[in-house]
């Protein structure tokens, strides 16, 4: 059913081209004319096939008057995971300096540091995901921040006075196991403001016999700390793939960056692009083209090389040439420069925009209750590719 909202012009000469989308995939399409009344409603019936409620199912509707977009808008139909890399058993085997724990399996290896817990080298299938040579940090790290945009400027003196730009994050407990030809390595960490604890947080790494990884995270408050926040702006992992993954294609929001909050314009579907193009040049650098509801991204290079990457629930994610610590600290879009890597963000949980450089904060239902615990993980599968 579509309603004319205007008040004295019918809409006569608009004219809506509409595709029925199933997994990011176009299966048919059509177009019909309108010339509906004034503030009424008329129902248009369309010859659809049967919705397969294990697919993510789609109407994309675009309204035209000649060349001219009036309007476009994504009615969902149903909504289904991904099937996602499966870890198998192998033969696995684990060994351990005193300073580096080494789990091997067919096709690859691992490597954590005993000291940090920080995950030194990671590959499988013919494919290393890691850079070698990282601009910001080694491994997955825990973040809780992304690079002011214009609408923190009323939250982000609070998240300074608790130091979520730059916790201090030390691991407290780390053991190791192979059992049933999968490995596991669990860390535990304690998260530090400017004086007290505000977070623990379990990182477990499975290693199946295939390579594939699952990191599974769980991030609770301290209730006797000293100090506490509970509104911040995400809580996620960051890493840095190897410079020669150069481009992106995702199952998400797109094209254009969107958040929970500001995502109308912004239809579910197939996108790809370069790293390099997921740049939005804002006069003050901050945080930009972030995507939202996404259900897998693949990291490829120009080898054939790719790093799949999925989880149990739609994720949000950023990928750029440079660190967030480089956005963090240019004053003017000239001072952002491709630092030869490809930084990943990806979020378990993301706070929305907002429109705090002009009104409101961002509204409660789309805030982080950090008060209680998180959870989320990332399935990630690198593989050679035809």
């Amino acid at each position: 059913s579509i309603l004319n909202t205007n008040r004295f012009l019918s809409s006569e000469g608009i004219e809506v081209y509409w595709e029925y989308q199933v997994n990011g995939q176009v299966e048919n399409c059509g177009s019909f004319a309108t010339n509906i009344a004034p503030e009424k409603e008329v129902t248009y019936k369309l010859d659809l096939p049967k919705v397969d409620y294990d697919k993510n199912t789609y109407l994309n509707l675009t309204y035209l008057k000649g060349d001219f977009e009036v309007a476009t808008e994504q009615v969902t139909l149903s909504e289904a995971q991904f099937p996602q890399p499966v870890i198998e058993s192998g033969k696995v085997s684990m060994s351990s300096d005193g300073d580096i724990i080494a789990v091997k399996y067919q096709g690859g290896s691992i490597e954590f540091s005993e000291r940090t817990g920080e995950v030194l080298s990671y590959k499988a299938n013919g494919v290393s995901v890691m850079n070698k040579a990282p601009v910001s940090h080694k491994g997955f790290l825990l973040n809780f921040v992304r690079a002011y945009i214009d609408n923190d400027r009323q939250d982000e003196k609070t998240w300074d006075e608790h130091n979520l730009r730059n916790p201090k994050i030390v691991l407290e407990d780390l053991s190791a196991e192979v059992k049933s030809g999968v490995a596991s390595v669990s860390e535990y960490f304690s998260v530090y403001g400017k004086e007290d604890i505000l977070f623990n947080a379990n990182v477990l790494y499975i290693i199946g016999g295939n390579g594939v990884l699952d990191i599974e995270v769980c991030v609770a408050p301290v209730k006797e700390s000293t100090e506490q926040i509970y509104d911040i702006p995400r809580v996620g992992l960051t890493f840095e793939a190897d410079k020669r993954f150069t481009s992106i294609e995702y199952f998400g929001r797109g094209e254009k960056e969107n958040f929970c909050d500001f995502n109308a314009h912004a239809p579910i579907g197939i996108y790809k692009s370069t790293v390099a193009e997921q740049y939005e040049p804002y006069i003050r650098p901050q945080d930009n083209m972030n995507h939202s509801d996404v259900s897998y991204l693949k990291l490829s290079s120009d080898k054939g090389e790719e790093i799949y990457i999925s989880s149990d629930r739609r994720f949000n994610f950023n990928v750029h040439n440079f660190t967030q610590e480089t956005l963090f600290n240019a004053n003017h879009r000239e001072d952002i420069v491709d630092e030869k890597t490809t930084f990943v963000t990806l979020d378990g949980f993301t706070r929305g925009t907002g429109t705090g450089s002009c009104g409101p904060r961002t509204l409660p239902e789309y805030c982080i209750d950090a008060s209680k615990e998180l959870t989320f993980n990332f399935v990630i599968a690198p593989k050679k590719v035809d």
